[in-house]
């Protein structure tokens, strides 16, 4: 039987992120790394 439906899962690794940290930032610099390095 070939599969029609399935699910991707990527976890991200990012810093620690602490108290008055720029999240939005780190967020946005991890995600855009990941992608790049993936390929996706």
């Amino acid at each position: 039987m070939e599969r029609v439906v399935g699910t991707v899962v990527r976890g991200l690794r990012g810093p620690i992120i602490n108290e008055g940290d720029n999240i939005e930032q780190i967020v946005v610099e991890t995600v855009l790394n990941a992608a790049n390095t993936e390929g996706y």
